[in-house]
């Protein structure tokens, strides 16, 4: 027993569109322009003796009323829009800056690990070991300059120290 259905001329009209636009690209003709956002007020770079002004968006200053009526629930004073800011060219400064201090960190800290193990890792050349006064001064160093794992590093070296000498040369057995 078969019936035939009569299709609804919704559908029909919905399929017949699907099938008109299918390989259409209306996306890109409905993509709207980029366009920056409009620049509302300019606040002084918050650097030391820069008299650049920085530019600020509406997002930046509804930012700014956001965090100002957090701080006044909380009875703090809101913040400065001049020392809210930093200008590109201070910012370039800055990171320089800090890439400069990383890698002097990262310098002192390996000579400071390399005097500590002395000749514990590496027995060429072999190296005295620092006595207990300046073992502490160095351990000290390495926390104060930020060693990640300190207690790590100093047993590993206290155990290569007495293993007897560390590591073997290369092609030793």
């Amino acid at each position: 027993m078969t019936r035939e259905y009569e299709m609804d001329p919704e559908v029909a009209a919905d399929i017949a569109l699907r099938n008109r636009t299918m390989r259409e690209r209306r996306h890109a003709a409905e993509t709207p322009a980029w366009q920056p956002q409009p620049i509302v007020a300019q606040w002084p770079c918050r650097a030391a003796g820069c008299t650049n002004a920085v530019e600020v968006t509406p997002d930046a200053l509804e930012r700014l009323d956001v965090f100002n009526r957090e701080l006044k629930r909380r009875n703090e004073e809101p913040l400065d829009t001049n020392k809210i800011a930093i200008c590109s060219d201070c910012q370039a400064k800055r990171w320089a800056m800090l890439a400069n201090r990383n890698r002097d960190r990262v310098e002192k800290l390996a000579a400071a690990i390399r005097e500590l193990r002395g000749g514990a890792m590496h027995p060429q050349p072999p190296g005295p070991a620092p006595n207990r006064a300046r073992e502490v001064v160095l351990m000290r160093d390495i926390i104060a300059l930020g060693h990640p794992d300190p207690d790590g590093l100093f047993k590993a070296i206290a155990d290569a120290r007495n293993a007897g000498g560390g590591r073997k040369a290369r092609g030793a057995l």
